[in-house]
């Protein structure tokens, strides 16, 4: 036994001495080039959101994102509700920390107004910057300097990347906390994380949660590649973190049910998502026709019936159909699929030869990287493999994909430098 624990601390220890040669330490070469690139990114997300405001005018801005309207509420006293702008009384559609920001940002400035919006966007476009800072230290850190330059070059001028600074939704926050979760394993693997560090890292993905829940399924993966790398010496501080993070969502967790007097631990708009990808008629992968934000008749059900009910007696009718006809399910659910994976940009209605090659090389990445660091692997699946799922069987609209985009791009990034040096080196060895 002895000589099996000795074996996995050498492993242990060559894992930790790998990851310190891969990352280094900065010099002021990176600085510079890292400060340059931000730049880049911050300026062209400037244009484009002075550009937005400009063209649309705020209205058009602010108009269609329900989260704008939770924030009214909020900001006029009236509490976490009146989804589509209706008095309709409380909701449990969103996760409540971004309504939250929104309504600070009205109460700040006021409701609806230019300023809140530029408030609301400098957020985005910090949140924004922040991940290619990021990108370039997991891929100097991990991969190689060369990968962590191409990354984070081209998170700061890839327009389809610009387009979502001008949207008031969490897609920015959520992208930024998926790379914040890459580099905090990747630190605590290093590091021999202590039980304050643990609990900080439960909290951390308590945050996420109340953010995007969808985001969680990305947690155990993280949890156990944590765990297998420090064995059974960290097995009561994950605890505790899994813990603080159970404790993070009770308050919300009560809120909803002293509201609804149903458990709803953070989200309860699975079933209306359901319904809206697999009713009848829909026609598109993406097909959001019956969402009340776009259908006059369904908002006034909505209204009738409420936030929870409302959800609850559309699950009902979502399963009514799926039972009716399963295969058509699983048809509706491989569309899904492609198009989650395949789509051509934010607002597109068809799917491109290049964005799906985009994504084949992530999955390239995905298993290179498997290959060599299983565990950062199993921390990277979470993402490309794990977060999608409630995607795939509800509706796949594009900005559903952003959170996990800088892990794609880094992959994709990193697969077309292994096809690059494998072709240089064939292209020296044929010469040769």
């Amino acid at each position: 036994m002895q000589s099996i624990q000795g074996e996995k601390e050498r492993i242990s220890s060559r894992d930790a001495d790998r990851a310190c040669e891969s990352g280094g330490t900065w010099s002021r070469r990176d600085f510079w080039l890292v400060a340059g690139i931000a730049t880049v990114g911050a300026v062209a997300r400037l244009c484009w959101v002075w550009a937005a405001i400009s063209h649309f005018g705020v209205k058009k801005v602010y108009g269609g994102f329900e989260v704008a309207f939770v924030g009214a509420s909020l900001a006029n006293g009236h509490g976490f509700g009146s989804l589509f702008g209706d008095p309709s009384g409380p909701t449990a559609t969103f996760a409540p920390l971004y309504p939250l920001l929104v309504g600070f940002a009205f109460r700040l400035f006021q409701v609806f107004s230019p300023s809140a919006a530029w408030f609301l966007f400098a957020i985005n476009i910090a949140c924004e910057v922040l991940i290619l800072i990021l990108l370039y230290w997991v891929g100097r850190r991990h991969f190689s300097p060369m990968v962590a330059f191409a990354a984070s070059l081209f998170w700061a001028i890839n327009f389809a990347v610009i387009l979502y600074s001008v949207r008031i939704w969490y897609s920015s926050v959520s992208a930024l906390l998926t790379m914040l979760a890459l580099a905090l394993y990747l630190h605590m693997r290093q590091v021999k994380p202590n039980r304050r560090m643990w609990v900080a890292y439960g909290v951390f993905w308590g945050v996420v949660a109340l953010t995007n829940t969808a985001m969680i399924v990305m947690m155990p993966l993280a949890v156990v590649a944590l765990f297998c790398r420090w064995g059974r010496a960290a097995r009561r501080h994950a605890l505790a973190a899994l813990l603080v993070f159970g404790c993070t969502l009770v308050p919300w967790t009560v809120r909803n049910y002293i509201v609804f007097h149903k458990v709803i631990p953070i989200r309860g708009n699975l079933g209306a998502m359901l319904w809206y990808g697999n009713r009848p008629d829909v026609k598109s992968p993406h097909d959001e026709g019956m969402n009340p934000t776009q259908n006059l008749s369904e908002r006034q059900e909505y209204l009738r019936l409420g936030d929870a009910e409302y959800a609850a007696s559309r699950q009902r009718m979502a399963m009514h159909v799926i039972r009716q006809d399963p295969m058509r399910f699983v048809r509706l659910t491989w569309d899904r699929v492609q198009y989650f994976w395949a789509a051509a940009g934010l607002g597109a209605d068809h799917m491109s030869l290049m964005a799906a090659l985009w994504s084949l090389l992530a999955f390239a990445g995905l298993l290179k990287v498997l290959r060599q660091d299983w565990l950062l692997g199993m921390v990277l699946a979470g993402a490309l493999v794990l977060y999608p799922l409630p995607y795939y069987v509800t509706l796949a609209s594009t900005f559903f994909r952003y959170p996990i985009d800088p892990v794609v791009d880094l992959l994709a990034i990193y697969a077309c430098a292994a096809v690059g040096s494998w072709f240089l080196l064939r292209l020296q060895t044929s010469r040769s």
